[in-house]
């Protein structure tokens, strides 16, 4: 859970030094940092629930984070559409 918060944390950071930060490449950073978010956020939900993804992904939110980190962070898939909200 800590470094899923690290993870925003991060991505706020640039969002708000973006001015500092600028002659970085951000696009790559941002885009490691929702990746690893994804995967953290699957590793809690996997520990906490271990045998019970089944029905905890009946949560719509929690159906998402699975589907971002299986289609698009752990490896890219090539039927992957983008939720939109995420």
């Amino acid at each position: 859970m800590i470094d899923a918060k690290k993870n925003i944390d991060s991505i706020l950071f640039i969002e708000e030094n973006i001015d500092k930060v600028c002659n970085l490449n951000l696009r790559r950073k941002v885009e490691e940092l929702r990746r690893e978010f994804y995967i953290n956020c699957c590793v809690v939900l996997d520990k906490s629930h271990p045998k019970n993804k089944k029905k905890i992904c009946e949560d719509k939110l929690i159906e998402a984070i699975y589907y971002e980190r299986d289609k698009n962070c752990a490896h890219r898939d090539d039927d992957y559409k983008k939720y939109k909200d995420s």
